[in-house]
């Protein structure tokens, strides 16, 4: 698929306003509120319940469960960077899978120690994958982007599917069939939206393109860095409208999913608590979610507390909610920052200069 310049790169006048953001102290105002509401709905699910009990809990647990547990962790970025090589390769030149996966990693030890300025860890995955092959940083920013946008997609995807098997899982139909028609009104609303606005595929693949170009060109000193916005977008651009490279990805992404939410489930076993797997998927992803809106260094507290006060809401024991979210997530920081720590040192030591 071939899109004009003109349309890829419209004129200033003809380019999209995006909408009015809030104020920087109604962002973090939200932010505040939100972390709150999840810390005394934790406090009101955790009256009463003994920290003796939940040390016991955390020390009976089964170190073969919890050795899985942390495979599983770690098969997560595996196959996010398998899926990311996957849009290197049709984008140009690949370098090898250590440099890849290094550099997976480290763009996650710093968004987790920058959470409020993720796009971070997008620069810091182009600048090295960029100096490996000899590519400017902009032009490599591409496939990360497209990474980006296909892991968010994928995820969200699974996130309002799980959560209404989740639903009837936990043996709240009503809750279930509502969560259903919710789902098939934004899937309707979608697809009306996408009609009215026309153009086909080719015009939502240039509509994304130029939301893109608006979000490069807003990174302000970290736009420095990617010198060749518009190979960026081009690059993105070409990758979205390979349909079998969308397929692929997609497929890799639910394989990831699936890493991520077996390792909580891995570690409700370790527990001797099983827990329906929808329900894992769904608050995991919740979680996840949880942490990224409130920006505290790699969701620390927002997370763990909707983790918590999800699964005791869906019907599993609080004090077994408690300990297997405190422990996934303790696992989750050991094996991110474990290994993305000294990635991050040997690429800088590397490519830095």
């Amino acid at each position: 698929m071939t899109i004009p310049d003109d349309e890829l790169y419209p004129a200033p006048e003809a380019v999209e306003r995006p909408h009015r953001r809030l104020p920087r102290w109604a962002v973090r105002l939200l932010k505040v509120v939100v972390l709150a509401l999840a810390l005394w709905l934790v406090a009101r699910l955790l009256a009463g319940l003994g920290w003796s009990d939940l040390r016991g809990r955390l020390a009976g647990a089964s170190p073969a469960w919890l050795a899985a547990a942390v495979a599983a962790l770690a098969l997560r970025y595996v196959v996010w960077d398998q899926r990311w090589r996957l849009a290197i390769r049709a984008d140009g030149p690949v370098p090898g899978r250590r440099i890849t996966f290094a550099a997976l990693l480290a763009a996650a030890t710093v968004n987790t120690i920058t959470p409020t300025v993720r796009v971070v860890g997008g620069v810091v995955r182009a600048r090295y994958v960029g100096r490996a092959v000899g590519r400017p940083t902009g032009r490599a920013y591409g496939s990360v982007l497209f990474d980006q946008v296909a892991h968010q997609v994928v995820t969200v995807g699974v996130t309002l599917l799980a959560a209404v098997a989740a639903a009837f899982a936990a043996g709240q139909p009503r809750l279930g069939w509502s969560l259903a028609a919710a789902v098939a009104l934004l899937a309707a609303g979608l697809a009306v939206w996408a009609a009215r606005r026309g153009g086909g595929e080719e015009g939502l693949v240039r509509r994304l393109a130029g939301r893109i170009a608006a979000r490069v060109e807003r990174q302000g000193r970290l736009g420095s860095l990617l010198s060749h916005g518009r190979d960026a977008v081009e690059s993105f651009t070409a990758l979205v409208a390979d349909r079998r490279l969308r397929r692929r990805v997609v497929l890799l992404g639910l394989v990831f999913v699936a890493a991520n939410a077996g390792a909580q489930w891995m570690i409700f076993a370790a527990l001797g608590a099983p827990v329906s797997p929808w329900i894992v998927l769904a608050v995991v992803a919740l979680g996840g979610a949880a942490g990224v809106l409130v920006g505290t260094p790699g969701g620390l507290g927002a997370a763990e507390a909707t983790m918590i006060a999800s699964f005791a809401a869906l019907g599993v024991d609080r004090l077994d909610a408690t300990a297997a979210s405190l422990l996934y997530r303790a696992l989750h920081f050991a094996v991110t920052l474990g290994l993305g720590a000294p990635c991050l040192v040997w690429l800088e030591a590397r490519y830095g200069r």
